[in-house]
């Protein structure tokens, strides 16, 4: 589950002009402005489609305008998720006591307890049949049913998969965008998926290049997790169209 408290959707510096500056400091400025695009969850708010999502703040949020979490919660279901946005009365960006003294307040009271229960008792959320994962900086983005993004064609802007399937064990039909190469994470929470193969920008990878063995992952250079790949796990992209490393 997701529960953003006193979330925010955009970082934003100080308003300062830039008329009569120097050009070194309208391009410090730039830079500056930038380093903040990877915080835009306008752009990644959708990433979370499919799994639980309670956003909350205080009524009277003296730090931050409670609006924020209203377009925070907007942002998610721009990008095809849902979230609950709940104000908490009379509250401000902290407090202890949310109904009784020392109830949990801000992070732990009642209602904080009943969602991350119902996230603990549920069964994992289903892969959507459709999904987009949008990443600016691959530095902080992970991952989705076991696709991860790899290497961008233009470093530090905005890339993404999209993932379309008819049915559950349908292939799955991805289409990436400023991507040099996407990989495959063959954890065991993954297994089941996707059994119809790929299909990676018309390049199709059928399901027996996914076979996975039950091997140390550190024999065979995975990242994390007790599973990895029998075959590479990186699909390339040279001269414009992604080959098949299978072969």
């Amino acid at each position: 589950g997701v529960a953003p408290l006193a979330g925010m959707v955009l970082l934003q510096r100080p308003s300062t002009a830039s008329a009569g500056r120097s050009q070194a400091w309208r391009k410090l400025q730039g830079l500056l402005d930038d380093s903040l695009a990877a915080y835009d969850l306008r752009l990644v708010a959708g990433n979370i489609a499919g799994v639980p999502c309670l956003a909350r703040t205080g009524a009277q949020d003296e730090v931050i305008n409670p609006a924020s979490t209203k377009h925070l919660v907007q942002a998610v279901q721009n990008g095809g998720a849902q979230c609950q946005s709940v104000e908490v009365p009379g509250k401000g960006h902290w407090w202890w006591d949310t109904h009784l003294p020392n109830d949990g307040g801000a992070v732990d009271d009642g209602q904080m307890q009943e969602f991350w229960e119902q996230c603990l008792h549920q069964s994992t959320p289903p892969l959507p049949l459709r999904f987009t994962l949008r990443c600016a900086s691959l530095d902080i983005c992970g991952g989705r049913g076991g696709l991860r993004l790899l290497q961008q064609e233009q470093p530090f802007t905005l890339s993404s998969v999209s993932v379309d399937r008819e049915h559950q064990h349908a292939p799955w039909k991805v289409h990436s965008e400023n991507l040099l190469a996407v990989g495959w994470s063959a954890q065991p929470a993954f297994l089941g998926s996707p059994r119809g193969g790929l299909i990676i920008d018309s390049l199709k990878f059928m399901a027996e290049d996914f076979v996975v063995k039950n091997l140390p992952a550190d024999d065979l250079g995975a990242r994390s997790g007790s599973f990895a790949p029998q075959l590479p796990s990186v699909a390339q992209r040279s001269g414009g169209s992604l080959s098949n490393p299978f072969q």
